[in-house]
């Protein structure tokens, strides 16, 4: 199935957002409450009576990231099984009589689309974490691994991104072709 439109490219900000919201609350509860950087968050703004909500608020923000992420996987699952598609991978490999060879002549941005998916999948996890930790505790409130989590994740969040951002910018991967977009159209007239 070819669509005129990339849907990975528009799905990915939703998790992004929320994702991101949800480590940023972390953050700011971690130094709120750790005893050697409240009194400085403090002289800053005084936190203490939002710890609550910013608890719970990251805690749903978490989740909603995660069924976000479940769209994002999807389409970026589609685009990349198109880019093995093209390039036959599959029928080559069983061909091949030197799989090792055939592999290392596999187009670079589909390993870079496997390296992405990957660190994606690695921060998933941070976030599967931090959901499946919490969501028994009073208030939903993060434990310092929670915190530790949502940095890793974070990290990951922002490595994805970045590799993500190579693969349309120095591949065109999830880049709709203009003229593409025309040949296939003209096709299915016919």
């Amino acid at each position: 199935m070819r669509f005129s439109h990339p849907l990975h490219s528009a799905a990915v900000h939703f998790p992004i957002a929320f994702l991101s919201l949800s480590y940023c609350l972390d953050f700011a509860y971690g130094l709120a409450t750790f005893s050697q950087t409240a009194s400085y968050v403090r002289q800053l703004y005084n936190l203490t009576p939002y710890l609550g909500e910013m608890a719970r608020v990251s805690y749903y923000a978490n989740i909603l990231g995660l069924l976000a992420a479940i769209l994002a996987s999807l389409t970026g699952f589609m685009e990349l099984w198109a880019l093995i598609k093209r390039q036959d991978l599959l029928n080559k490999l069983q061909k091949s009589k030197d799989k090792l060879n055939t592999v290392k002549r596999i187009h670079p941005k589909i390993i870079y689309a496997l390296i992405h998916a990957s660190v994606n999948d690695m921060g998933l996890a941070a976030a599967g974490y931090n959901w499946w930790t919490r969501r028994s505790t009073a208030l939903n409130l993060p434990t310092d691994t929670n915190i530790l989590a949502s940095a890793v994740g974070m990290t990951f969040l922002f490595a994805a991104g970045y590799i993500g951002a190579g693969l349309v910018y120095g591949y065109g991967v999830g880049v709709s072709n203009a003229s593409e977009n025309r040949l296939l159209k003209e096709s299915k007239a016919e």
